[in-house]
Order: structure tokens, then sequence, then C-alpha cells
């Protein structure tokens, strides 16, 4: 997948579905981060963002999850993901030092996500298709208005299928598709709806 980051204007991201929220926020120090955190985008518990190179948060096979373990990634940084939200009190974050970053950290809750990769050469339900279960990935582009940074952001978590062999595809999944903005190839402002889990799910590959 030739995959583009894409973003709302202004960097307001996400928009909870319902008005009436059965979740819990909860506050994260990100002063660690190289990067400050962007409404959108997966921090753990202790303000991580793992991007380090050969970290991956879902792959083909076990095998390449074994890898991405030895080249830095721990049970930390999956078992915690949360979303970021409230980009209007992003001027708060920073007068803080993003010492109180919010992010969606008890109970499931349906959002619309504007900051997540995808081909702009490939339509989004293709991409993202209802039911699909949705990973974390590092940025590829610049947000609008922001340097590229290191940052988690939703991606697909596409099982590798054949039409004949058990889907193989493991990994961390954070929710799962509800919905898109549109069907069509996606450009910056659409946004992918995502029902959030409670907390990140780990995905074993179908047995044989």
């Amino acid at each position: 997948m030739a995959s583009g980051t894409f973003s709302a204007v202004r960097r307001r991201n996400v928009f909870p579905v319902t008005t009436i929220l059965n979740v819990r926020t909860r506050d994260v120090d990100c002063s660690a981060l190289a990067d400050s955190p962007e409404d959108g985008q997966f921090v753990t518990a202790f303000g991580g963002s793992n991007t380090a190179a050969g970290v991956v948060y879902h792959a083909v096979d076990a095998a390449a999850m074994a890898a991405s373990v030895v080249a830095g990634l721990v049970e930390a940084d999956y078992t915690s993901l949360a979303m970021v939200w409230g980009s209007a009190m992003r001027s708060d974050r920073q007068a803080l030092g993003d010492t109180r970053v919010a992010t969606f950290a008890h109970n499931g809750v349906e959002v619309e996500c504007k900051l997540f990769n995808a081909d702009d050469a490939v339509a989004l339900a293709t991409t993202y298709p209802d039911g699909m279960n949705v990973s974390v990935a590092g940025n590829t582009v610049a947000l609008q208005g922001a340097a590229i940074g290191a940052r988690l952001v939703l991606c697909p978590m596409t099982p590798a299928y054949d039409g004949v062999a058990p889907m193989t595809q493991v990994g961390v999944a954070v929710g799962y598709v509800t919905g898109r903005s549109n069907d069509g190839l996606p450009v910056d402002g659409d946004f992918i709806r995502v029902y959030l889990y409670d907390k990140p799910r780990l995905i074993g590959a179908w047995p044989v």
C-alpha cells in the first residue's frame, strides 16, 4: 500500500458519534514525547508512542510480531494504547508542557476519526470495510500544519488470506470499522467511523 496519512483542517480529528458518552477519559503525561501529541493519535498510559524502526503493531504472522519485539516492542507499548481526544484544548496542553493530555481510556466509544493511514489510490470502502479490525502504525506524512513527527495513527488490519489458507494476520486491534465518510478515494477531511475497544485486543492467527 502506497500509504499516506490523512487528517483534518486545523487538526481537529476526533468526534464522538453519540452525545451521551459512556466513556471515561484519562489524563496522560506526554511531555516525554519528542513530538506533541495530536488529536486522534494513540499514546500509552505512560505517555509513550513507540514508532522505532522495526516495530509494528500487526503483521502477517506471529514470527513477524516476534521480530518486532526484538526491535523494541514491549507489552506496555500496546496493552494501554488509547486515543488522544480534545484538539480544542491544544493550546492549554502546550502551556502545560503536555503534562495533561486527555485520552479515551475506559469503556468503549464510537468515534469519527480523521487521522488515519490509507492509500490515496484505493477506495476507503476497500481499505476500511465495515467490521474490519483496525490497528495502529506510524504516520507517513506531515499532518496539516504540523511536522511529520513520529505518531501512532489508525491503520487497517487486513488479514493475509488467499482464499485457501487460514487467515494469519496477527497483532493488536484497537477497534473495528463501523462506517466511513465516503466509499471513494480518501482526501484530507474524510473520516473513518470506528468503535474503539475498551482495551486493545491481541488477535491471533486462525487455526488450520
